[in-house]
């Protein structure tokens, strides 16, 4: 057997930079995996669009915030309800092992989920009605049968308000980077006027009490 030489040895090792490079490919994919793997086994994310997912890589929802507090605050809100950790009132009833009741506390019609806050609890259509129709315009402008498709399709509405990506994963709806930033921006602003209008009509009707 021949033992291969210095030289030889020299070009089968890998230099320090490409041995740095391989390795972090290499521990990016295993976590990727895991990533991707683990979420798809949590029902609070079955709005959340795993594939796009990626270590080392920012969310759309932090890339499209502005700077400043006000859109920071909107970008937590709808990151919260994205991953289900924005406590509804299904949250409620399902952390203390249904004995909190799931219904809508504002318009006690049905249960309280992430589709009823966004789409079609009553209580809240005035804060709904701008940002929403002008997410109709949007997407409207480019393909008016792309919103008739979602408006008789609340869970794909719901998701799109809350992972824009999906209009162009499923081929949905053609558009450039700017239109994209309008649909996440109105989405944005939509789910924090939401947010606003629950804590308003919640705490309004505390103080009745």
């Amino acid at each position: 057997m021949t033992l291969p030489t210095i030289k030889t040895l020299l070009h089968i090792i890998p230099c320090k930079i490409t041995w740095k490079r391989e390795v972090k490919l290499a521990v990016d994919k295993l976590w990727n995996q895991k990533l991707i793997s683990d979420c798809s086994q949590k029902s609070s994310l079955a709005f959340c669009e795993t594939a796009i997912l990626s270590i080392g890589t920012i969310h759309r929802i932090w890339t499209a915030v502005q700077n400043n507090i006000k859109d920071v605050r909107r970008g937590g809100i709808k990151a919260r309800l994205l991953t289900g950790t924005y406590i509804l009132q299904c949250n409620r009833s399902k952390f203390n092992q249904h004995e909190v009741n799931a219904t809508c506390p504002l318009c006690q019609l049905e249960d309280e989920d992430t589709l009823h806050f966004l789409i079609k609890c009553n209580a809240l259509y005035a804060y709904r009605k701008e940002s929403m129709k002008e997410l109709k315009d949007i997407i409207s402008d480019i393909d008016e049968s792309v919103w008739r498709i979602l408006s008789n399709d609340f869970n794909l509405l719901t998701n799109v308000i809350l992972e824009p990506d999906i209009l162009i994963r499923r081929n949905l709806l053609k558009c450039n980077n700017e239109i994209f930033s309008k649909i996440e921006n109105c989405t944005r602003r939509l789910c924090y006027a939401l947010h606003c209008g629950r804590l308003h009509i919640t705490n309004s009707g505390m103080s009745k009490n």
